[in-house]
């Protein structure tokens, strides 16, 4: 749901909607995410089918932050939208995946 927070966040301001704090959350949210996503790809418990599909959500997530980065271009807001809604529908495919993983 980051990502789809980030995405939120792009349009805001796209749309001229910049309260005071969205920097930090925007930072906030961004570092969150890597952290979230390093851990994830490095945990023990991965299989070699969600280490892939993290390592698509990483190529995605870089392709959103360049995305990110053009913040004020109301053209790029459909492409941001869009990776958010990728990235979001790969990390619960990857939730239910860690779900059906045998309990230890």
């Amino acid at each position: 749901m980051l990502s789809q927070r980030l995405a939120k966040y792009y349009l805001m301001r796209a749309w001229d909607m910049d309260p005071p704090s969205m920097g930090k959350e925007i930072a906030s949210a961004r570092t969150e995410f890597d952290g979230a996503l390093s851990a994830l790809r490095s945990a023990p418990e991965s299989t070699a089918k969600i280490k892939s599909e993290l390592d698509a959500v990483a190529l995605q997530w870089e392709w959103f932050q360049s995305a990110l980065g053009l913040e004020g271009a109301a053209a790029y807001g459909l492409i941001v939208v869009n990776a958010s809604e990728a990235i979001l529908n790969s990390m619960e495919l990857v939730t239910g995946m860690y779900e059906q993983l045998p309990a230890r």
